[in-house]
Order: C-alpha cells, then structure tokens, then sequence
C-alpha cells in the first residue's frame, strides 16, 4: 500500500508550474502566523516559502523555517530547504510494475472506492510477485 498526494491538489501551487508564475519565485517569507502549543508548553511555529519549482522535473524546492517559543521568547530556530518530488498516477504505476509489484489496483482518498480525478490522494494498493 501507498498513499500520494496528487501533484494538482493545491492550486495555489499547481498554478506555479505555469512559467509566469515561475518568474514571480523565490516567494517571500510569509509573516508570522499561529503557533502550536506542545504537551510541555513550548510554543511551535513553521513557515514555508518556494524556492523553484521544475515541472520538467517535477520537482518543487521549498525554505523551511522552524521556530520554538517558550514563555514568550524564541530560545529556538532552524531553516531548511526540501525538496518535493511529484508523481502522477500512471507514473506510480509503471513505477509499482517495474518493482515487480501485481494487481494494483487505484483507490481515493483513504476510502475504498476507485481513485477519481477529484481525488486529493491515490492510494496504491498490490501484491508483491514472486518473481
């Protein structure tokens, strides 16, 4: 079993793989926002921004920054840089097939059911063949 999120469910980044769209990145740091409190009363905060996303190589690099807040204070801070990696239906498949995975089948959203396209994630569910 796998589960991934299809590369279309958020607009806002599906709209940047249009080269406009491209031309207007890295984004800015978004401003503070909300802050998650933990079970030992430190405070929490992550933002995110793009850095460039490659529809070529369906690919999307974003800046990660990580903060902690105790008593009001930040006693805590780190900034990272991921990168993401889409795949499409029919990609995970051919994938899945090459892997020596059999009888997969596409279900949506963690329900049962058939994927369809208003889906916001496969799951891929197969067997692992014998030879």
């Amino acid at each position: 079993m796998l589960d991934n999120e299809v590369p279309y469910n958020y607009g806002e980044r599906w709209r940047q793989w249009q080269t406009e769209r491209r031309a207007e990145l890295p984004e800015p740091w978004p401003p503070p926002g909300e802050r998650r409190r933990a079970s030992d009363g430190a405070e929490y905060e992550l933002r995110s921004r793009a850095l460039e996303l490659d529809p070529l190589d369906q690919s999307l690099t974003l800046a990660m920054h990580a903060e902690m807040w105790r008593d009001g204070l930040l006693v805590a801070e780190e900034e990272h840089e991921i990168t993401l990696r889409f795949y499409f239906r029919n990609e995970l498949l051919l994938m899945l097939e090459q892997a020596g995975f059999a009888d997969v089948v596409v279900e949506g959203d963690h329900n049962g059911e058939p994927a369809t396209a208003d889906d916001a994630v496969l799951v891929f569910v197969g067997r692992k063949g014998s030879g």
